[in-house]
């Protein structure tokens, strides 16, 4: 056995025999067992079941590789049964140029993970719902597209520019662009939002300097220092000190909250103030705020927030909302925004439609935990409400559509109704005329008339 740390793991199935197989006889490695060490011969000449070989740095591992490779050919293997894989594709590359000096012009699978499963996605796109040309960038692959994109826009303008000049452009571009998807999913959503604010434009334009100042000029801010958390140690950077305190306890809050952070820049909950008093002097005396469930603890200092500013002349409700756990066929779907790997609103929209993302999502309160099955949102079964609920809309305009013809016919005249709702003839009658011998007025009878119209 090979000495080391690394290890994999390969599996050979049943061995085929091949008759249209050539080895050269004048290659360095003419018999591919020559010049390998009794453990690499070991591992090149097992052919049966499951193999583990642990090496490390400078043992052989490439070697072992490519001659195990030329080992199985030679026992009749048919090159489309045997894949290699490794991480990199320089090793891909050293392992394809000596297993061509082992066995020529034997066409065996090598290359990388990544590229090996980029092939079978291609070849089975349709399966997963992707098109054939779809592509992967990795984190190099979007550096350089973003590289690009940059070129083409502005060229060489911050090839030699300082971090401090070309920063904020690229901030202030990023958020433009990220802005736009946003609107752009909340438009496919069927959601119409008016007006978006700015946390940055607000605190640049001076907002939180005036709520500062409205609140202060109220004798609603003093300098204090506030008791550690309750219930729970205090953060590491915790300290006791004076701070900018909103006296958030007469307006039904537990604390007072600070305004300011230590080094004199706003808290979150200063530049939410100022947003929620902007939007009072726009004229909303009712406004509604949309929280995560994590921000429970939020609720109280908000509402205390805008019946200050407003003078109780606003009201504040706030809507918890908990998480949308995604499904696939009921297992979750493991997302981590660290890893790159999550579901965005867009996707869900693309995979199950506009309707059916708004309804589910309507079929359960806001602060109720919900599980959102892909699979079972599409599919044709009482499982699925969605369905349920095209299924009756479907009977009920089937029973309104019966019900219009029926009364449609109901309005016809009917061939009874017609024969009585016929003027009747009027007979002349006198006083002297036995009622045998009177006679209707017209050209005819009106049984006669009747026969000569069919």
């Amino acid at each position: 056995m090979l000495q080391g740390v690394a290890s994999a793991t390969k599996t050979f199935g049943n061995l085929g025999k091949s008759t249209d197989m050539e080895f050269p006889q004048n290659t360095a490695d003419a018999n591919i067992l020559d010049r390998l060490t009794d453990a690499q011969r070991q591992a090149v000449q097992h052919t049966e079941g499951p193999l583990l070989i642990l090496a490390g740095p400078g043992s052989g591992k490439t070697r072992v590789i490519t001659h195990r490779i030329a080992y199985l050919l030679q026992q009749g293997v048919g090159s489309h049964e045997i894949l290699g894989l490794t991480f990199t594709n320089k090793a891909a590359d050293e392992m394809q140029q000596r297993l061509e000096m082992l066995v020529p012009r034997q066409r065996v699978w090598l290359g990388t993970f990544h590229r090996f499963c980029s092939r079978l996605l291609r070849q089975h796109a349709g399966l997963i719902g992707l098109q054939e040309n779809f592509s992967i960038f990795d984190t190099q692959d979007s550096k350089q597209v973003l590289k690009q994109a940059i070129a083409d826009a502005d060229g060489d303008k911050w090839r030699h520019v300082d971090e401090d000049t070309w920063l904020p452009h690229f901030r202030e571009f990023t958020v433009r662009e990220m802005m736009g998807q946003v609107r752009a999913d909340l438009a496919a959503l069927g959601v119409e939002q008016d007006v978006f604010t700015s946390e940055k434009e607000l605190v640049a334009a001076g907002a939180v300097d005036g709520v500062y100042k409205t609140l202060s000029d109220r004798d609603l801010i003093y300098t204090g220092v506030l008791e550690p958390p309750k219930g729970k140690p205090p953060p590491d950077d915790w300290e006791p000190r004076p701070q900018a305190l909103f006296r958030a306890t007469q307006f039904g809050d537990d604390v007072d909250r600070p305004l300011k952070k230590s080094d004199g820049s706003w808290t979150y909950f200063a530049n939410d103030i100022a947003n929620h008093l902007d939007k009072y002097k726009r004229g909303f005396t009712q406004m509604i705020d949309i929280f995560g469930a994590d921000h429970g603890g939020y609720v109280k200092r908000m509402k205390a927030a805008v019946t200050a500013v407003s003078e109780g002349k606003a009201e504040l409700d706030i809507k918890l909302c908990q998480m949308v756990h995604l499904m696939k066929n009921g297992e979750p779907m493991r997302m981590s925004k660290r890893s790159g790997n999550f579901v965005t609103l867009r996707d869900l929209i693309d995979e199950v439609g506009k309707d059916v993302v708004r309804f589910l999502m309507l079929t359960r309160k806001s602060d109720s935990q919900m599980e959102f099955d892909l699979v079972k949102a599409v599919e044709q079964s009482r499982e699925n409400p969605v369905f349920y609920v095209q299924y009756a809309h479907a009977r009920v305009n089937s029973v309104m559509r019966r019900a219009t013809e029926a009364l449609e016919r109901a309005r016809r005249p009917h061939p009874v109704r017609k024969l009585l709702e016929r003027e009747q003839p009027v007979a002349r009658v006198a006083p002297d005329n036995p009622p045998e011998a009177r006679e209707p007025v017209g050209e005819q009878p009106y049984e006669q008339q009747e026969l000569g119209e069919r």
